[in-house]
C-alpha cells in the first residue's frame, strides 16, 4: 500500500527575527507546554507562554510592533517542532509492508484494540534507519536537546501521534522523521517491538506506548547524506553499529564533550560507554533491530 504524506505550509521571515525567536522559544516553559502537543493546541499554548514572559520578549524584540508580532508567530511555529514549515511535500509517498497495515489506521481506531486498563495516553512511533556504507550496518541515533527531560541522551528518531487530523501511527512516524532529520521515508519495512514507558514531564500524556519500526529512506544510502536536524529537539546525530550501542550506558553522569563534524558527533572509541541511551527498553530494541536485519 502507498501512504500519502501531508502537504506542508511554506513561510518566510527575516533572518534576525528567526534567530531571536528560536532563542526565545528554547525557554523551558515554552518547551514544556508545546513539545508534543498537536499543531493547533501547541500554537495556542506557545502564544500563552510567550505572553507570560512578554517583558523578556519586548526587550528582545526592539524592532517595533510589527516585528514583535511577527516574531511571536515565528516562535510559536518553531516551538511546535517545525510542524508548518517542514512537513513532507505534497505528493510524497511511502510504501507500507502488508504486515504493518494494523498501524495504518487513525489513532482512535488503533486504540480500540486495547483493553481499557492498558490504553496508553500517547502513542509514539520510533524509526530504525539503517546505513550500509561500512563493514557493518549502522543505525541513526539522535542526541536530545539539553533543555528537555533526559536532555543529552541518545534515542531513535520518532515522536507522538497527533489526534488531529486523524493521524495514523505510520503517518506520524513518517512526519516525525522528516521534522527531526529532514529525511523522506520511502517505506516501512518491518516491526521490531513495542514497550510502555512513563513520561512524568508530559503532564496529561504520561503513559506512553513506544512502537519501533524499521524504515528505508528515499535515495538509499545516498539520501542519508542530507540530514538536517531540528535543533529545537536534537543537538547532534550519530551512526552507530550494534557493538557501539551495546557499549552505551543508561545513566551518564555528565554530557560527554564530543568532536563534531557539523551536526554529526564523532566519538572516540573510549567515549561510547560515557554516552547514555535514553532508556533501557530503547537500547534493547535498538539492538533487537540488528537481529531483525539479520533474519
Amino acid at each position: 500500500m502507498i501512504l500519502d504524506s501531508q502537504p506542508g505550509v511554506d513561510s518566510s521571515t527575516p533572518t534576525v527575527s528567526r534567530a531571536t525567536a528560536l532563542s526565545f522559544s528554547r525557554h523551558p516553559l515554552v518547551i514544556l507546554l508545546t513539545q508534543e502537543a498537536n499543531t493547533t493546541v501547541a500554537v495556542s499554548l506557545a502564544l500563552i507562554a510567550i505572553a507570560v514572559y512578554s517583558s523578556k520578549a519586548l526587550i528582545a524584540f526592539s524592532g517595533g510592533a510589527a516585528e514583535f508580532l511577527q516574531s511571536l508567530a515565528l516562535t510559536a511555529t518553531h516551538t511546535c517542532g517545525y510542524r508548518f514549515q517542514h512537513l513532507p511535500i505534497k505528493g510524497a509517498t511511502c510504501q507500507v509492508h502488508e504486515s504493518l497495515e494494523i498501524y495504518n489506521v487513525p489513532l482512535s481506531e488503533f486504540l480500540e484494540a486495547f483493553p481499557n486498563a492498558v490504553v496508553p495516553q500517547r502513542v509514539t512511533p520510533g524509526l530504525v534507519i539503517v546505513r550500509h556504507t561500512g563493514p557493518e550496518p549502522e543505525i541513526l541515533l539522535l542526541q536530545t536537546n539539553r533543555w528537555f527531560a533526559k536532555g543529552g541522551n541518545w534515542e531513535l528518531p520518532g515522536g507522538g501521534v497527533d489526534w488531529i487530523p486523524r493521524e495514523t501511527v505510520l503517518r506520524a512516524g513518517q512526519r516525525e522523521l522528516w521534522e527531526e532529520t529532514g529525511l523522506g521515508l520511502a517505506s516501512f519495512d518491518d516491526y521490531v517491538g513495542q514497550y510502555h514507558f512513563q513520561a512524568p514531564w508530559m503532564l496529561w500524556m504520561k503513559d506512553n506506548l513506544k512502537i519501533i519500526f524499521i524504515g528505508s529512506v528515499k535515495g538509499g544510502d545516498e539520501g542519508l547524506k542530507n540530514i538536517r536536524l531540528s535543533r529545537m529537539e536534537h543537538e547532534a546525530f550519530r551512526w552507530a553499529t550494534e557493538s557501539q550501542i551495546k557499549e552505551m550506558s543508561l545513566h551518564a553522569e555528565r554530557l560527554v564533550p564530543l568532536v563534531m563534524d557539523g551536526c554529526e558527533a564523532m566519538p572516540e572509541p573510549g567515549q561510547w560507554e560515557q554516552m547514555a541511551f535514553i532508556s533501557e527498553e530503547g537500547k534493547h530494541y535498538a539492538i533487537e533491530a540488528f537481529n531483525r536485519l539479520r533474519n
